[in-house]
């Protein structure tokens, strides 16, 4: 797992424009908001924190919940779901998107 470049980071929290505390997190960044971890930067690959009743939802945008691999398997997070890339050329849908994603995780 990578950090993700520092052009990438600053482009996400562009487009989010909350005043987002970022932090070191398996070799990536992580994102909280109101110490609510919203969503997790691995790579260039923005991943976010849904509910499970919108992982199909997710699935069906052609998301991936986020993996890595250890020693013995792959071990896959399903709390954490890529974002289409289609959604990082539009603004208002990932906005949207965190924003369901900081209510699911508020709760």
């Amino acid at each position: 797992m990578t950090a993700p470049s520092d052009q990438f980071q600053l482009f996400i929290l562009d487009i989010i424009d909350l005043d987002v505390v970022i932090g070191r997190f398996f070799g990536g960044r992580k994102l909280e908001y109101n110490g609510v971890q919203f969503a997790i930067l691995m790579g260039n690959t923005l991943y976010l924190r849904i509910a499970e009743s919108d992982h199909e939802k997710f699935e069906s945008y052609g998301s991936t919940p986020f993996s890595y691999a250890t020693k013995r398997r792959r071990v896959v997070v399903k709390k954490y779901y890529s974002v289409p890339e289609a959604w990082l050329d539009d603004p208002e849908l990932l906005r949207h998107w965190v924003q369901e994603t900081l209510s699911s995780s508020e709760n």
